[in-house]
């Protein structure tokens, strides 16, 4: 798919509850560097090796869904604002891997951040200040 279409400006791609062959995610972000809005729901298998070699690639990413995503972890998170430094929106609710910390890591740190999807009980004092501060709109589900 990636290679038929590779010559496309691809935006947006969702790939929600599929089963991800190993190294498909690592060829789609070489692949579709002009992709802008990535809906990776419900991926439980997803595992932070791949998706952050993904993103890499993935300048222009401005919005993120990794909703029920449970195999990431914070090292996801770290790479997330290092390596997208455009992304406005982010959905972390139901990331088990994912805690309040990295949350605040990545507030702190995602100079573009407009929006943010996460549980109450992973969000500090700190995250709700600076989100405020920042005009950062605070989803909590």
């Amino acid at each position: 798919m990636a290679l038929a279409m590779s010559n496309n400006k691809l935006e947006e791609l969702a790939l929600r509850a599929c089963h991800l062959e190993p190294g498909l995610l690592i060829t789609l972000g070489q692949s579709f560097r002009n992709l802008r809005k990535l809906d990776l729901s419900r991926n439980d298998k997803l595992a932070d090796e791949e998706f952050v070699t993904m993103l890499a690639s993935l300048n222009c990413l401005r919005e993120l869904e990794v909703r029920g995503c449970e195999g990431l972890t914070n090292a996801s998170v770290v790479s997330m604002f290092k390596s997208c430094k455009q992304l406005e929106s982010v959905d972390l609710v139901d990331c088990g891997g994912i805690e309040a910390d990295a949350v605040e890591l990545f507030v702190l740190n995602c100079l573009r951040l407009r929006q943010i999807f996460v549980e109450e009980s992973k969000l500090s004092d700190v995250s709700r200040s600076w989100a405020s501060n920042k005009f950062i709109e605070v989803i909590v589900d």
